[in-house]
């Protein structure tokens, strides 16, 4: 229809200039002529659309062969460049075509034979680049090779030459064969030296030899080659003013600066890099078909600073534009691969930083996508697989899952045999292997894994040039294998004698007296449990397991972590005379056996030690503030000194006013925080040891400093009074780390005498453990015995299955869905409804949904069924609703309180959805419904709320954001801000950062808004699951649904789904959900 318009326009115009008996085909040609000018001058689309139709007609009526020829030439022109506005596949498609035909149509001495297959050999470039098929270069290899050959000395021969340089070059990143990244060297070479200083194509052809001798340097090392090529595309820079072409340069030239950067560690070559990189973005529109190649340039240059820096800030920019770079990319984009696998990476040290295990979960899932996306012949693929291989072998790392380590070092071996032995990055895949293999040792012991480990480090030193930095590391680590092969022996010399499980027999150790700087020499004997023997319990933090130091075992040398070390040195100190138990060194830790008796034992162990020693670490500058509070206070509350030992230092309370007891922003409130925030609170073994053991017998130690446990629970409580008496601007939103969650298990455990497997669940999620078996083995003393028994210790038995079985009986036993909610994380390639329990959530996640008590399935009992191999379940319920937007997840404070500040948007977003459907009928109705939702309905403390109290502050806020938003607060410390803003209104904005932190504020097709979890998606479906608390996030997939988390929805969180079913109010259809 647009083609018979434009006819009907080009014969009416034609007829109104020269009558009838008219060339339609010289007019179209005419027409289109006019349009492509006018498109060239004012780049309105439009224009170029008219240009086309017009010249698809001057083809259609033009007869004489010559003719044809040349206006299917300029149809081709046009179309390419739509494609290159439009990104359309169809008219690269039509243009790709059109050049076919021409070249087929005229003899091999036609004159414009030279220039028509340069153009065929251009798009076929660009096709291979667009979908990567390497039949459409090979082509356009053969055109471009034709048409220098048809073409004389002079502009266009270079221009040719040119281009066929760039396509050996293309074909070499493709197939990574040497020679023809040799030949494009040497064309691009020869272009050089034979063009004029002023020729206006100068600065592209020193662009492109400077990429091809930079990817000669990546290659082989050979720092000459990245100089040159650094020094010419400068030149190309420097010469060129054009927006387009200038943009492309500098890209170039930010690129070679980070590879410099890599190589020398000159701070000066990242700062010029990020300056060029930034420049380019800003030359560049956003429509531009490069700008998701240069917001990855920029994401990367972003990540070696956050790398060198440590500016948590640069992270976050790095992760923000590589995710936009890759979510403004078309999924059959050749480039997308490179993307996905350098997002990958920048998930992995958001991870790092965060502890948040999802987005080591997101990494491995788009490496693998990289990986699967790229061609086996692909010389990029090895550098995937060793990311991807990284990735597992880190998820092995946090969670013991031995498959993780295996399925690592498979991947990592696929990456180093892709490599070739020339090539410079082959010792960063050596090096990586090394480290998995050396993984293995440990776990299994295996000499041969050691030993190849050492010829991986020896193969990557040899391989890396003399001058890399990493040189260094990879000499200290092949030093430290071999001489971990020459001590091996040492350390399996201490022979334990076996435990007797049937009378309950235990090793107590006995600290040999010493001078204080010698060596801690102690020996190990055995005693029975039921023979009631005197002795006190060690509770401590391994630490780095790395970190290792030595002492003597009946005289033997041992090995422990430098944390054990210390305490065991500061316990000699004190002539402690009564035996130790310490878990590191009593039980034979590379018995699992044993260790399976021993943890059946623990609960006993601290219950009948006479004295717990709690040793938190040692003491820092302001350590001595807090143990002065603690005393103060502890003293005054608890009235009785439940001191153990008369030997042990205790602080001199000295002057401490009122005021500074009751002032949470002194010195000395700011001291306790910061002890209870420490490692060993997060640590899962002490909460057993702390909460078996008998309150009046825990003595707490931090350097020389010793405190009763019952002192530093009354000082916490306090703390507590004092935060809810709403007196925190100085420390807002602090939780004071894992302490309260440790306090909370043992306070609930002396008031029951044990726990369900869900509260244990709730309670330990925050957690950390040496062994990943140990997030449950660790609470087993605080179970009752139909829980315990359930779960006999066994840790040769898979982490998923632990954890499956762990659900499915805390559901069967409860009657409950609580169970699948405990954990936000799930392991990477097993049921989405099965939690990853071995890795500890992370400080900064908002407390869970479940937390509080909610009841969105009224009170029902769960109706459940099980797959035999536990891989499904199936749980029956209702679709209530469907994600229609989402936004989030607010990853950090920061993101959220900027948020906060900006409520407007909360409300705009809450409001449309909500009047979409008619609902609720009075503004005040609405905003109601805001402000409870953004607090989950919920006090910061999970306390009820003050209704008007909160609608209150949420009008105040509301108020200030508008103020704020016609305010300039760029510079502005958000967090200072906040301080400011929120004096008056803090307990909304804590509870605002327990509902949402970590989460995603979305609106429904129905008319709701919720708080989501983070992997949130438009159509996910919101249902309410019998025996279920909170409303559940599912996703639909071909025949089964997956498990995205727990939402709040305002209206939806007390049974009103089921009661209006059960009366038939509803058109609710009850279904059973499969769920993988």
């Amino acid at each position: 229809m647009a083609n018979e318009a434009a006819g009907s326009q080009v014969e009416e115009l034609t007829r109104h200039i020269v009558g009838e008996g008219i060339d339609l085909g010289e007019v179209a040609s005419y027409v289109a002529s006019i349009s492509y000018a006018k498109y060239q001058a004012t780049a309105n689309s439009a224009d170029i659309d008219d240009a086309i139709q017009s010249a698809v007609i001057s083809v259609s009526e033009t007869s004489e062969h010559s003719l044809v020829v040349k206006r299917l030439y300029v149809l081709g022109m046009m179309l390419e460049e739509r494609f290159e506005r439009t990104d359309s596949m169809e008219d690269l498609e039509k243009a790709v075509e059109i050049s076919h035909r021409v070249i087929g149509s005229i003899p091999e001495n036609h004159p414009d034979r030279a220039a028509y297959l340069t153009s065929l050999g251009s798009r076929l470039r660009i096709r291979y680049e667009r979908i990567g098929d390497i039949v459409d270069l090979e082509e356009a290899i053969q055109a471009l090779q034709q048409s220098v050959n048809l073409t004389l000395e002079g502009h266009d021969r270079t221009a040719r030459l040119n281009d066929l340089a760039n396509m050996f070059s293309l074909r070499y990143q493709r197939k990574g064969e040497t020679r023809d990244l040799e030949e494009a060297i040497r064309l691009a070479r020869y272009l050089v030296d034979s063009t004029l200083e002023d020729d206006p194509n100068r600065a592209a052809i020193l662009n492109n030899l400077g990429n091809k001798l930079a990817s000669r340097f990546e290659r082989t090392g050979e720092m000459h080659d990245l100089e040159d090529a650094i020094r010419m595309i400068q030149q190309a820079v420097d010469s060129t003013m054009d927006d387009r072409n200038r943009a492309l340069w500098l890209n170039n030239l930010g690129n070679n600066l980070v590879r410099r950067y890599e190589r020398t560690r000159n701070m000066q070559d990242l700062d010029d890099a990020m300056k060029a990189l930034q420049q380019v973005l800003d030359l560049t529109p956003e429509s531009h078909q490069n700008r998701a190649a240069y917001l990855n340039n920029l994401g990367l240059a972003f990540e070696k600073r956050y790398k060198q820096t440590a500016e948590i800030q640069d992270l976050e920019e790095a992760v923000r534009v590589t995710r936009k770079a890759v979510d403004s990319t078309p999924e059959d984009h050749p480039s997308r691969v490179a993307w996905l696998n350098n997002f990958g990476v920048l998930l992995v040290n958001r991870y790092e930083a965060t502890e948040e295990a999802r987005y080591l979960e997101e990494a491995i899932q788009v490496a693998q996508k990289a990986v699967d996306l790229t061609p086996e012949d692909h010389p990029q693929r090895a550098a995937w697989l060793n990311n991807l291989g990284n990735h597992l072998s880190r998820r092995y790392e946090i969670t013991g899952e031995t498959g993780m380590l295996e399925a690592a070092i498979r991947i990592a071996q696929q990456a180093v045999d892709l490599t070739p032995e020339s090539q410079a990055d082959r010792a960063v895949s050596l090096s990586n292997l090394g480290d998995m293999l050396e993984s293995r040792y440990k776990r299994t012991g295996e000499v041969r894994d050691l030993e190849e480990s050492i010829r991986m480090a020896e193969q990557a030193v040899h391989s890396i040039p003399s001058d890399h930095p990493d040189l260094a590391d990879l000499s200290y680590t092949l030093q430290r294998r071999f001489k971990v092969k020459d001590e091996r022996p040492n350390t399996l010399i201490y022979g334990y004698k076996p435990l007797d499980p049937f009378k309950h027999e235990i090793r107590l150790l006995n600290l040999l007296p010493a001078a204080s700087g010698d060596v801690i020499a102690c020996s190990l004997f055995h005693a029975s449990l039921d023979d009631n023997p005197q002795y006190a319990a060690l509770s401590y933090v391994w630490g780095d397991t790395k970190d290792k130091h030595t002492i003597l075992l009946d005289g033997t040398p041992f090995t422990v972590t430098r944390n054990l070390e210390i305490v065991l040195r500061r316990m000699r100190s004190r002539n402690l005379t009564q035996p130790l138990w310490v878990d590191a060194v009593c039980i034979n830790q590379n018995d699992v056996v044993e260790k399976g008796h021993q943890i059946q034992n623990m609960r006993s162990i601290y219950q009948k030690a006479f004295a717990v020693f709690g040793w938190l670490g040692e003491a820092d500058a302001d350590t001595h503030l807090a143990m002065r509070l603690i005393e103060a206070i502890g003293s005054e509350e608890v009235g009785v000194d439940t001191a153990l030992d008369a030997s042990a230092t205790r602080a001199d309370i000295g002057d401490i006013s009122p005021n500074e007891k009751d002032d949470l922003d002194s010195d000395f409130w700011k001291a306790v925080v910061k002890l209870l925030k420490r490692p060993y609170w997060r640590r899962g073994w002490i909460v057993q040891e702390l909460a078996v053991a008998q309150p009046a017998n825990i003595l707490l130690g931090c350097g020389t400093y010793w405190t009763p446990w019952l002192f530093l629970v009354t000082t916490a409580s306090k703390r507590v009074r004092l935060l809810r008496q709403g007196q925190a601007s100085a420390i807002l939103g602090d939780t004071g780390g894992g302490y309260e969650t440790t306090a909370s298990i043992v306070l609930a455990f002396h008031t029951k005498g044990h726990l369900s497997i869900g509260e244990l669940l709730r309670h330990s999620r925050n957690h950390h453990t040496t062994e990943p078996h140990d997030r449950l083995y660790a609470f087993l003393g605080l179970m009752n015995d139909r829980d315990r028994s359930a779960f006999p210790p066994d840790y040769s038995k898979p982490i998923s299955q632990l954890s499956a079985e762990l659900v499915k009986h805390a559901i069967e036993v409860e009657g409950n869905l609580d169970a699948l909610h405990m954990y936000r994380t799930h392991m990477h390639q097993t049921p989405s409804w099965v939690p990853q329990i071995t890795t500890p959530m992370s400080g900064e996640d908002s407390w869970h949904l479940l937390d509080t008590e909610y009841c969105a399935s009224g009170g029902t009992q769960a109706v459940v069924g099980f797959s035999t191999d536990l891989g499904t379940i199936t749980i029956r319920g209702f679709t209530v609703d469907t994600i229609a937007s989402c936004e989030g997840p607010f990853d950090s404070k920061e993101v959220l309180f900027t948020k906060l500040l900006c409520t407007q948007e909360f409300q705009d977003a809450a409001l449309s959805a909500m009047m979409s459907q008619g609902q609720p009928d009075t503004f005040e109705g609405m905003e109601e419904i805001i402000w409870r939702t953004l607090v989950a309905d919920r006090a910061w403390d999970l306390l009820s709320l003050e209704s008007s109290s909160f609608r209150d502050m949420y009008r105040l806020i509301s108020s200030r954001s508008q103020k704020l938003a016609e305010m300039d607060t760029a510079g502005v410390d958000i967090n200072e801000l906040m301080k400011y803003l929120a004096v008056d209104v803090l307990p909304y904005v804590m509870g605002t950062e327990a509902a949402l932190l970590g989460r995603c504020f979305a609106t429904t097709r129905g008319g709701r808004i919720a708080t989501a979890p983070p992997a949130t998606r438009n159509g996910d479906l919101l249902c309410v699951l019998y025996g279920g608390s909170v409303v559940h996030v599912l996703r639909e997939e071909e025949d089964h649904y997956i498990l995205v988390g727990e939402a709040y929805v305002y209206d939806l969180m007390n049974g009103q789904a089921i009661q209006a079913y059960q009366s038939g109010e509803s058109e609710l259809q009850e279904q059973d959900f499969t769920i993988w």
